[in-house]
């Protein structure tokens, strides 16, 4: 046996260890520069190491450190991460999980400045570790409530606090009644109100009896393939860290054998070590995994419904803008994020300032639009997200509509990086496997809703377009089913970039026809299979040269499936006199109604029990057809 090999195996604390220089340096930085460059393998550097300790805890005591600041450096490095990227949630939890096992570490989050940066109450409750846990687990070092979980941890409904309530004891559960934070909540109590922010899944509730015809019968199986993928018994290590694990292996033995040829070289300039040279190669596919992308975009015309589709397939619990979309918005995938939240670059932001300055705008127009966020700061929260992209698209229509915005000056809103930028937990993947959802970044991409040439000039259009499709995945075309005429500027442009400058493959390209439940026939019997199927027949022939089958038209009527994701989310009681007299005058409620329950809705649904509702909800939801095959 070789003592190098031995002594590198026996040491699981190398690996952490030599992670620690580029914490530290990545601490060091700045609070802004930490989250650019290379933080990525900087946290997968350090989570590995992590990872090898979980087989022998006891060295996180023992190991060697130059001093306590690296452990300090840690935290704040993770604090920081939390803060700038939450789609590493998952895996900091699990980290924080492991390091509060040690006393000298756990001292280090309690040397730790502003520890609400964990934002564990915006992290969804089925999140495996558990935030509500973890921040049981902290408050029982001693921190104190209000130093980890502010009032605003409300703001995801009052579901995190009653749990941690139910895992705190003595002191601690004294700690929290007294706390600001359990102030309010005995107030919210009160009350019987819950902030609109949380939600629950999708596709969780039990099977209607009510049939609702063939379709919502498949829809229903496809949505529970879904839920089966989610319900897989999971494998004790996910195929991420297995390939971590070998290309670990792998860098160590390649290690070992440079030491072995390093007495074989001859010395003379350019010469390199084979062993070494192979290193930088398994190092640089590693980096490659680390920042998988994956992208996809959704495009179409005015009126077409791309934003409810878009919103249905993330499960983001919000009605579209009254405005066409006017700047592209980019859907992260961010697992276990139970608050959205958005951002924008600065140079988007002064762009959008600058614009609305010199918009003329009524008082009563200045009372009812919500001001763009301050610079740099992000937005949480749905309503909040919901008003500023409406106010976002808001600034822009009107201002080209107007003539204050120049087409000269749009042309910088066709660069890729001009985009807002929302993180949110997508439901359709809220039961996937974490292998599946926690490698990479998954983003959907909707582009901005032109009305042919009317605000946009044709060249830029065109950029805005090609530019997408040059970094996409894949594509869904939105188009609306119910008129016959397709939009000339959308086909030429969908055939010169599938065809001419081939910058996307036919298989990676759906139609996606729409508003099908704007079709006469859509409401007779068995009317949705056989608008379907014409539906499916029409749009191939018209799109034949751009995707490769007419499996690859998918009907939806993505506005039925918003209003249910919506009024799920809105409706979350019992439909007695009080709460039906606050909703009976609201038209996406009274819509959803008279769908369901015919102009006589208002005797239906009184006195209504929740699970009805929600089981109403999910009918009409699996009617849009965006749980189906759109989302799988």
């Amino acid at each position: 046996s070789n003592p190098a090999l031995l002594s590198m195996a026996s040491d699981r604390s190398k690996r952490l260890r030599e992670a620690l220089p580029d914490v530290l340096r990545a601490v060091q930085a700045g609070s802004n520069e930490v989250f650019h460059g290379d933080c990525g393998a900087t946290w997968n550097g350090l989570r590995r190491g992590l990872t090898d300790l979980k087989k022998d805890p006891e060295k996180l005591d023992s190991m060697e450190l130059p001093d306590e600041n690296r452990i300090d450096a840690v935290w704040e490095f993770m604090l920081r991460l939390m803060v700038g990227s939450p789609k590493y949630a998952r895996q900091i939890m699990d980290a924080i999980a492991m390091l509060l096992s040690s006393k000298r570490w756990a001292d280090g989050l309690l040397r730790a400045d502003d520890i609400r940066r964990l934002s564990l109450w915006k992290l969804s409750a089925s999140a495996e570790p558990s935030p509500v846990k973890l921040a049981a687990a902290i408050l029982k070092l001693g921190v104190l409530v209000d130093d980890l979980l502010p009032v605003a941890a409300l703001e995801s409904g009052t579901n995190f606090v009653e749990e941690l309530e139910k895992m705190l004891e003595g002191k601690e559960l004294a700690a929290l009644e007294d706390s600001a934070l359990g102030v309010a909540w005995r107030k919210a109590q009160m009350l019987g109100a819950q902030s609109p922010i949380s939600r629950e899944g999708s596709l969780s509730e039990p099977r209607s009896s009510e049939d609702l015809g063939q379709l919502v019968e498949a829809n229903q199986a496809q949505a529970a393939s879904i839920e089966a993928a989610g319900r897989t018994d999971r494998r004790p290590v996910c195929r991420k860290d297995v390939v971590d694990s070998l290309l670990d292996l792998t860098e160590e033995a390649l290690d070992i054998g440079a030491r072995f040829l390093e007495p074989m070289m001859s010395g003379y300039a350019g010469e390199t070590n084979v062993a070494t040279s192979a290193k930088a190669k398994v190092q640089e596919f590693r980096h490659r995994q680390a920042n998988l992308q994956a992208q996809l975009v959704v495009m179409g015309p005015c009126q077409a419904g791309k934003t409810s589709l878009t919103y249905s397939l993330v499960g983001f619990a919000a009605l579209p803008p009254d405005f066409p979309s006017m700047v592209t918005t980019r859907w992260v995938h961010t697992p276990n994020l139970a608050v959205p939240r958005l951002k924008m670059p600065e140079a988007l932001w002064q762009l959008l300032r600058s614009w609305a300055a010199k918009l003329p705008a009524t008082a009563e127009e200045e009372a009812e639009d919500k001001p763009l966020p301050m610079q740099g700061e992000c937005v949480e929260g749905i309503e909040a997200v919901s008003e500023t992209l409406a106010s976002v698209h808001r600034i822009v229509h009107k201002g080209r509509a107007q003539g204050v915005i120049k087409s000269q000056e749009l042309e910088a809103l066709s660069r890729p990086a001009m985009c807002v930028s929302v993180e949110v937990a997508f439901s359709a993947l809220a039961n996937l496997e974490e292998a599946y959802t926690d490698t990479g970044t998954l983003s959907i991409i909707d582009l901005p809703s032109p009305d042919g040439d009317a605000l946009w000039e044709a060249q830029d259009l065109q950029q805005l377009c090609k530019r997408a499709l040059q970094e996409a995945d894949g594509v869904l075309v939105v188009v609306d089913a119910s008129k016959y005429k397709v939009p000339r500027w959308m086909g030429n442009l969908l055939r010169e970039a599938f065809l001419q400058d081939r910058l996307l493959r036919r298989e990676d390209a759906w139609i996606v026809a729409n508003r099908i439940d704007q079709l006469a026939d859509f409401f007779c019997k068995d009317g949705v299979t056989s608008v379907c199927r014409r539906v499916k027949q029409r749009q191939y022939r018209d799109y034949r040269d751009v995707v490769v089958s007419e499996d690859r038209v998918i009907p939806t009527a993505a506005h039925l499936s918003l209003l249910a994701i919506y009024g799920k989310d809105k409706v979350r009681d019992s439909l007695n006199s009080a709460i039906l007299s606050k909703l009976d005058r609201e038209p996406w409620f009274a819509q959803i109604c008279s769908f369901l329950f015919g102009v006589q809705w208002a005797s239906k649904v009184k006195d209504m029990e929740h699970s009805k509702w929600r089981q109403s909800m999910r009918e009409l939801q699996l009617l849009g057809q965006v749980t189906g095959p759109l989302a799988s």
